[in-house]
């Protein structure tokens, strides 16, 4: 008996739902053990008194470093994306902010689509060449990751060498993995044909339909990768990674009084951030609860910060990273009068 197109729409958007709560049981699980890691031991009186004690007005600067790193990765998406279309500053920002606010609620890092769909309805442009852009951003922000990590070995801020070892592994399974992905986009870019057929052999045990799909995706993905051929436009794409990055440091190391924290380097803090952003890249349940609590914590006590202060400061720096790019993305999905259910369907179904 055949299926109409009713039926057929309904047990897919069934199926979608079945693999959302699957993926949303799984990564709260992991959040759950890593939320156990980290308070494990606390003293939670301790850890009140703490936060009672901290000096707030040092959250005005970090939250404003926060926010500026928001219009920092919309700049270098602007260049991204200028060899396929000229996009507004206004569009790209919005757009950026609405996709980590989506992933900030949402399960399985779908902001990332998110993003792409709210750029493409503003600026009337292929979803999946909005979407590429945003991988070839991952790449450079892996790439960062690598580089400042050689200056933590380079440069230890601590003096266990069992930690340096770490990170030594660390380091080559990230240029393993990151290096494995700019070969495939190279590959894709200058030899499309012989990509193609190496994603139709892995996609050979899934069913047609689904397959279909993902090769024409491939098509206007490709589009997206034009940016590869521009070396000017990498070179500043380049420039502003490392501009977001050693922000992103800053947020972390002009908040050290606020908890009167005296001791970790600059590159002390590029460790931490580092560490938060290896550990995040683990599935979790939205906003990395537990995985940023975890790699932060853990991070500071690596840099001789006393527990109960690693584990506070860690609390009011995951909020300020969190609830006001959160409350902003919000504002421009109502602005935007766009559907929060029809943002999770684009992206359950991207």
């Amino acid at each position: 008996m055949k299926l109409n197109s009713s039926q057929n729409s309904n047990v897919s958007e069934s199926t979608q739902k079945k693999k959302l709560s699957v993926t949303y049981w799984i990564s709260s699980g992991i959040s759950v053990i890593f939320l156990y890691l980290f308070l494990r031991k606390v003293d939670f009186n301790a850890l009140i008194n703490a936060l009672k004690g901290a000096n707030y007005i040092y959250l005005i600067p970090a939250i404003a470093i926060n926010l500026s790193m928001y219009f920092i990765r919309a700049k270098r998406w602007q260049y991204l994306l200028e060899p396929i279309h000229n996009a507004t500053i206004k569009n790209l920002f919005s757009s950026t902010v609405i996709g980590f606010a989506v992933n900030h609620l949402l399960p399985a890092r779908i902001g990332e689509f998110v993003r792409a769909y709210a750029l493409g309805e503003k600026e009337g442009i292929s979803k999946s060449s909005a979407f590429a852009t945003i991988v070839i951003e991952r790449i450079f922000d892996g790439t960062l990751v690598i580089l400042f990590l050689i200056v933590v070995l380079l440069f230890p801020p601590f003096s266990s060498d069992v930690t340096i070892s770490k990170l030594k592994g660390a380091w080559v399974i990230l240029l393993l993995i990151f290096g494995g992905g700019v070969l495939f986009l190279f590959l894709l870019k200058h030899y499309t044909l012989t990509a193609s057929k190496i994603v139709k052999f892995i996609l050979k045990p899934l069913p047609n339909r689904f397959s279909a799909k993902i090769l024409l995706l491939i098509d206007s993905f490709v589009v997206g990768l034009d940016v590869l051929g521009k070396g000017r436009h990498l070179f500043i794409v380049f420039i502003y990674s490392i501009v977001l990055w050693l922000l992103g440091t800053l947020g972390i190391h002009i908040l050290y009084p606020a908890f009167y924290i005296d001791g970790p380097s600059f590159i002390g803090s590029i460790f931490v951030l580092i560490l938060i952003a290896i550990v995040v890249m683990i599935p979790s349940a939205p906003s990395y609860i537990g995985t940023f609590h975890f790699a932060c914590a853990s991070g500071l006590i690596l840099l001789g910060v006393d527990s109960i202060i690693a584990k506070s400061f860690t609390l009011i720096l995951w909020a300020i990273n969190i609830i006001p790019s959160t409350l902003l993305g919000l504002f421009y999905i109502w602005r935007g009068r766009l559907s929060f259910k029809e943002l999770k369907t684009y992206a359950s179904h991207g």
